[in-house]
């Protein structure tokens, strides 16, 4: 019974010790264009605003499952905002992936953002 509780309180404490690491790094604070938006002209760069300082590791851009090539290079310099240059986007969904690191610890982060480009 003793080690049963041990092992629970051990499981326990790793939980809350990923949740805590998990606050402290930094999400997406917004982007532009703007997760799900629709704009009615295609955006010439893409900017990144994070929480916290991040170095941006990767940015893929797809339209409609097709990847779309953009011209990222990476850096090591961590940044709370970072923009992309976009070449011309015609209409359509485009869904855009992020790789990222947490210059403290190195901790990998990842996400996606959607937005749809609607010219009249």
């Amino acid at each position: 019974m003793r080690k049963l509780h041990f092992k629970m309180l051990s499981i326990t404490f790793l939980a809350m010790l990923s949740a805590v690491s998990a606050l402290a790094h930094s999400p997406v604070k917004n982007s532009t264009p703007a997760n799900e938006a629709t704009v009615q002209s295609a955006p010439e760069t893409l900017q990144v605003t994070f929480n916290g300082p991040v170095v941006l590791t990767n940015v893929e851009v797809h339209q409609d499952g097709e990847e779309i090539p953009v011209e990222f290079e990476r850096s090591s310099n961590a940044a709370e905002d970072h923009s992309v240059p976009l070449p011309s986007l015609s209409e359509g969904n485009y869904t855009v992936s992020w790789s990222a690191l947490s210059p403290d610890d190195g901790h990998a982060m990842q996400g996606t953002f959607s937005f749809t480009v609607a010219t009249d």
